[in-house]
């Protein structure tokens, strides 16, 4: 009986370490395409931004 006691905990101690691994991991790499999101847009406002400057000169 403790056997399977044991063998239960462990499986279920296995179960939540990797649900928090999943969910430390998922949450990294939201952050991550946040800041590439990020990123992206300030290019996007750089380059739209030049190209009015430059339209002005015209």
């Amino acid at each position: 009986m403790q056997l399977l006691y044991n063998a239960l905990f462990f499986l279920l101690g296995s179960a939540f370490g990797y649900l928090l691994c999943y969910w430390l991991q998922t949450r990294h790499l939201r952050k991550q395409m946040d800041a590439t999101l990020q990123a992206v847009n300030y290019i996007k406002a750089e380059l739209l931004r030049i190209e009015s400057a430059y339209n002005a000169t015209k």
